[in-house]
């Protein structure tokens, strides 16, 4: 009854539940947008770029400051012996023919 009097005195209604939804879920996203945008600025702005001493891998081959290598155990490391025993296999069949 209260709803009917204000419609008639020209009171405009109050957002329904889902224009509350959809401008709620909008403030949201763009909270979210422009705090990773933000973060994002700030942490590159406050870090140093890293100078490495070598731009080639000839210069790093031939630098003694840095060493090559990888864990053990990693992918890497599988990588490699896979390959090593595929090139192996093939040597040895290379060999015997």
């Amino acid at each position: 009854m209260h709803s009917l009097f204000l419609s008639l005195a020209g009171v405009p209604d109050f957002p329904n539940g889902s224009t509350k939804q959809v401008l709620c879920a909008t403030w949201l996203t763009m909270t979210i947008v422009t705090a990773t945008y933000v973060g994002n600025l700030m942490a590159a702005l406050a870090t140093e770029k890293l100078v490495l001493p070598f731009h080639t891998l000839e210069e790093f081959a031939e630098q003694n400051i840095y060493v090559p290598g990888f864990t053990a155990g990693g992918l890497a490391d599988l990588v490699l012996k896979v390959h090593m025993r595929s090139v192996t296999s093939r040597q040895t069949e290379r060999s015997l023919r």
